[in-house]
């Protein structure tokens, strides 16, 4: 096997929940381009389309069912935050994390004060102060301080990643689990997600034990399967980054990638067999409100492998994502919790009466 992480010998896509339709992209992608332009993001034609392109299939992969003037909100978000990764992998913000810090931090305070353009006329800057601007006009408070706590944690996670990477030291899997969660932003794709669906969920049933380790297990499969389905683009372009596969084979020197690759998919399966089980013990005497979060972290988790499989930003001739089988069954059918402290205390939210 190749370090394609979908070749024909590759395991299949391990996922029981079924898609929403999604939107038709062609009024999103148009309205989005025009917004790009204005701010100046991108200069080159051709990364302006990919860039639109990429955020707008996010967007409507991930929230298939939002209201479509909150979706056109959050396709621009999502385009500019694409152009954001981008920028800080290759070092268009700086070359060291001291250098990209001011920025981030800068961005964080806008979430709650989009006129604090804090950056000056920074086009990055003058386009987030817009959109947030747009947002606030119809999201609660409540949504507003999620927002702004989960891109906290977001760019928390930018910087800590690309600390370690400037420290040159390996990451352990224990480690890299919980970094990848916050670098990924996993937890700003859920409050985007109750934004769109009016929900505000009580602290008592947010901080529930089961529900934060339901909500840990869904997106760990979400950056699992955006490490699969983004290798490729990583080893072509040379970016300095680490995956899972990575991770997996500086734990294991003698691994193959097809035996890293086994590896991850594995735990990916393992994870999403625990979120179902949790998310269905505790569906059981569910109130509405819950019931909803439910239906974002599903609507997530699905939408997101649709999303790595037919976007533009991840497809290559001779990586055939798209085609790669889908099954009900997982890899690793255990229901034990792995040897990882970092998760492990997820499976002991599971009722041992639970099915």
């Amino acid at each position: 096997m190749t370090a394609d992480a979908y070749a024909p010998d590759a395991p299949p896509i391990f996922c029981p929940i079924q898609p929403l339709p999604y939107p038709d992209p062609g009024e999103f992608i148009a309205a989005t381009a025009a917004w790009v332009s204005r701010f100046g993001l991108a200069e080159d034609p051709g990364y302006l389309h990919r860039s639109v392109l990429t955020g707008v299939a996010m967007t409507l992969c991930f929230y298939p069912d939002a209201p479509p003037s909150r979706l056109q909100d959050l396709c621009n978000y999502s385009a500019w935050a694409f152009i954001l990764d981008d920028m800080v992998e290759n070092g268009r913000l700086g070359k060291r994390t001291c250098d990209v810090v001011p920025a981030l931090s800068a961005f964080v305070r806008s979430t709650a004060n989009p006129a604090a353009r804090l950056l000056g006329n920074h086009p990055l800057d003058a386009a987030f102060a817009s959109m947030i601007s747009d947002v606030h006009r119809w999201a609660s408070p409540v949504h507003r301080q999620r927002f702004t706590a989960s891109f906290r944690e977001w760019m928390a996670g930018f910087i800590w990643e690309r600390s370690l990477q400037e420290l040159r030291q390996p990451i352990d899997l224990n480690t890299y689990l919980t970094l990848r969660l916050t670098s990924a932003g996993a937890a700003q794709a859920i409050a985007m997600g109750e934004m769109c669906h009016d929900l505000e969920l009580s602290a008592q049933q947010r901080d529930h034990p089961a529900v934060i380790a339901a909500s840990e297990a869904a997106m760990t499969v979400a950056v699992l399967d955006n490490d699969r389905y983004s290798h490729l683009k990583a080893v072509r372009e040379e970016e300095d980054s680490t995956d899972i596969f990575t991770v997996i084979r500086n734990d294991n020197p003698h691994y193959t990638f097809r035996q890293a690759l086994h590896g991850s998919v594995a735990l990916r399966d393992r994870c999403l067999t625990l979120y179902l089980r949790l998310r269905d013990q505790l569906l059981r005497q569910a109130s509405p409100q819950l019931r909803t979060y439910f239906h974002i972290l599903d609507l997530l988790i699905v939408g997101n492998i649709d999303f790595g499989a037919t976007c533009i930003r991840y497809l290559f001739p001779d990586s055939p994502g798209k085609d790669c089988p889908r099954t009900t069954t997982p890899l690793d059918p255990s229901t034990e919790p792995p040897p990882i402290p970092s998760i492990a205390w997820w499976w002991d939210q599971v009722d041992p009466a639970s099915p």
